[in-house]
């Protein structure tokens, strides 16, 4: 990754003290754009006009800046000048906060997967009450210290240098832990799913309604498809414990692409996993009002054309 030496949005030219100011992608193309307050009317700027404009030169700090911005507005909603860079862009690590539920369920998963290297087991079911149950084992938690053992020694390491591997294991369940919280809060989407065969049952005698919300779901299975798949991914990876470590650099790289990826695609999902999330499943309290946006935004963000594959 380059080596960034301001950590902060700090830009030279005054365009950037406008009242206001702020950069934001277009919420329909996704575009970058800046935006000013003018009087009464906030107005978006393409970053070409503003480099353009404002005499803003190829390869100055604030050009480098502004390509900063594009890349940092896929963590970020909203960056105003003299924001923070995130941390996603400086060096890799996430820039958001997650639960020690999620770092716990990683340990889970990663205790039992040493305890598979010793006993041979391949089950590799993701079912969490069974994972909960087996981590909990005291004989699992010895199986799993033989495991970081097993792999300490198929790597040539000595014995004072197993210590190695249990860093690389720690690393790998902070890394994991993004994924589970994102793992999380994508149910969300599935809520909005559920919610609203709810709203097709409760309004039935609304023909427009139904075949509105059908409308929806069909075009919900395509994203909802993908990230299941994305994770099932990193949930197989983190099976195979040993090829975490033995290509710790690469595994290491592909959790945190995905965890970008996806991250990236729960920024447009927030606003509306939070609405139907307040909204009640009732006659007259804005539930169709709301799957009238939920249909707007799903065919903005995921029309039938577009191609979508895991990974």
């Amino acid at each position: 990754m380059t080596e960034i030496a301001n950590k902060d949005f700090n830009f030279e030219n005054k365009v950037f003290e406008a009242p206001g100011a702020h950069f934001a992608r277009s919420p329909g193309s996704k575009e970058p754009l800046y935006f000013v307050q003018l009087g009464e009317n906030m107005v978006s700027l393409q970053f070409d006009s503003v480099r353009n404009n404002f005499d803003i030169e190829k390869g100055s700090e604030d050009d480098r800046l502004l390509d900063l911005v594009i890349s940092s507005l896929q963590f970020i909603k909203r960056i105003r000048p003299g924001d923070s860079i995130p941390s996603e862009v400086l060096d890799g690590t996430a820039s958001w906060a997650i639960e020690d539920r999620h770092r716990n369920m990683v340990e889970i998963r990663l205790t039992v997967a040493l305890a598979r290297l010793i006993t041979g087991d391949m089950d590799t079911s993701f079912d969490v009450s069974k994972l909960m149950a087996l981590a909990d084992d005291p004989e699992t938690k010895r199986r799993a210290q033989e495991g970081i053992q097993k792999i300490a020694e198929s790597m040539g390491l000595e014995k004072g240098q197993h210590q190695e591997v249990i860093n690389k294991i720690e690393q790998l369940k902070d890394e994991l832990s993004y994924i589970e919280a994102l793992k999380e809060r994508f149910q969300g989407i599935k809520m909005i799913s559920d919610k609203m065969k709810q709203t097709q049952k409760r309004m039935s005698d609304d023909k427009t309604l139904k075949e509105e919300i059908a409308r929806i779901q069909i075009l919900l299975s395509e994203p909802m498809k993908r990230y299941g798949g994305l994770f099932r991914l990193l949930d197989e990876e983190s099976n195979d414990v040993y090829g975490l470590i033995e290509d710790f650099s690469v595994k290491v790289d592909l959790i945190r692409r995905t965890r970008d990826d996806l991250r990236g695609a729960l920024l447009d999902w927030e606003d509306m996993i939070q609405q139907w999330e307040d909204q009640l499943i009732e006659p007259d309290c804005g539930v169709e009002a709301l799957v009238r946006a939920t249909y707007r935004f799903v065919a903005t963000n995921f029309p039938m054309t577009q191609n979508w594959r895991a990974g």
